[in-house]
């Protein structure tokens, strides 16, 4: 995950570059750009769809959080499901399971829209041709590979108090204003002790910006103003019921970024 909840301009710009650079399209010989479109809906649509905070169980420490799995659409652009779920503690610090539900939601155009189907349609169908044709540059070497199931990403879990909720309010985002999703990638682990810095573990993953907002590098007494949220809690398949890390703080920033 990147260093902070809160994304910079600059680190912004170095996690989509990557992106750019490290997750692609088969042929595995000759990768090819996955298809983008955009990714927006009005706040007040993602609010509307949050599990009610009652059914949370706030007291018990529980917070609410956003699922989004990655696909392709027919036309093998990047495609996603969300989901809204209740994060329920675990023993272990800053750890927390969910159970998935059957419901989802898809991505019009600027909109978020009930699906009709359940998620187990949806990932066979969009998730499965994601799967199939992603492939990742997992170094900053010239090897590419094919997607894989023991640790490359299908999902990502953003935590909605302390993160996306705080993104809205110190950006003052009204009900009618467009939340973005944006494609991003980054290493699991890097060195500087080489020039250039080593990097190894790249994987796919989401960062979500206001639609409109202009990001910058400044710092605020409001964490998030012009900045983008990003946890970077990525889930390779099937692993939901062990449990994810919601950390505040990540790797450190890479020079440069």
């Amino acid at each position: 995950m990147t260093f902070k909840r809160y994304v910079p301009l600059q680190e912004f710009n170095c996690i989509t570059r990557d992106f750019t650079d490290h997750i692609k399209l088969r042929p595995l010989t000759a990768p090819v750009d996955m298809g983008i479109r955009s990714l927006r809906f009005k706040v007040a649509e993602l609010l509307a769809a949050l599990v009610d905070p009652a059914t949370c169980e706030p007291e018990k420490g529980w917070i609410r959080g956003v699922v989004v799995h990655l696909g392709l659409d027919p036309s093998d652009r990047f495609d996603v499901a969300i989901q809204f779920v209740c994060l329920v503690p675990t023993e272990e610090e800053d750890t927390y399971t969910y159970t998935v539900p059957e419901n989802y939601y898809t991505v019009g155009t600027d909109k978020l829209i009930a699906a009709t189907d359940t998620l187990e349609d949806w990932l066979d169908d969009r998730g499965d041709r994601y799967m199939a044709n992603m492939v990742v540059r997992r170094t900053d070497g010239p090897d590419w590979s094919a997607f894989n199931a023991e640790v490359d990403v299908r999902s990502v879990v953003f935590p909605y108090e302390g993160c996306l909720q705080q993104l809205i309010a110190d950006n003052d985002m009204g009900n009618g204003d467009l939340m973005e999703l944006k494609c991003m990638s980054e290493p699991t682990h890097w060195s500087a002790e080489e020039d250039p810095i080593s990097q190894e573990g790249f994987h796919h993953s989401v960062v979500w910006l206001g639609a409109e907002e202009e990001l910058d590098d400044d710092t605020y007494t409001q964490p998030f103003l012009h900045k983008a949220a990003d946890m970077g809690v990525t889930i390779p398949p099937g692993s939901a019921a062990a449990g994810v890390v919601l950390r505040t703080t990540g790797l450190p920033r890479r020079p440069g970024c």
